[in-house]
């Protein structure tokens, strides 16, 4: 089994998917997507990669998991939890895993049992999620 590698950033108003890049030192950041040009008369189709701006601070990686409707979680993600209450994704270099972000306290993201939770917004879009608890 692998697992899913991918990023979102927000640029020109839109959440963009796919692979992130950004040189180091510069404050510029890119998503990259793949994807296959329309076919040619001959049937051919190309390769073609295309690299999007986004701000930065709006980048996070994917946790490998969704919601109990099947949505994405990526980090900064903002979550209502059964158990927790309302929690924002992090990821803790310290245990080198996502955790939850609470009132009350932290813990692994994977502590929780995958029905437990629904995404509910994120930091960048909905910061007043995490006020109004």
């Amino acid at each position: 089994m692998s697992r899913e590698i991918k990023f979102r950033g927000r640029g020109d108003n839109n959440w963009h998917y796919g692979g992130y890049t950004c040189l180091e030192g510069a404050e510029d950041a890119y998503i990259c997507g793949f994807g296959l040009t329309e076919p040619t008369d001959e049937g051919h189709q190309d390769n073609y990669i295309n690299t999007i701006p986004v701000d930065h601070e709006t980048v996070g990686q994917y946790t490998g998991l969704q919601d109990r409707n099947g949505v994405d979680i990526f980090e900064d993600d903002i979550l209502r939890t059964y158990q927790d209450g309302i929690i924002q994704i992090i990821y803790s270099e310290d245990i080198c895993a996502y955790e939850s972000k609470s009132d009350i306290g932290s813990r692994s993201l994977y502590g929780y049992l995958p029905d437990s939770f629904e995404v509910i917004g994120n930091i960048h879009e909905n910061p007043e999620l995490l006020e109004n608890k």
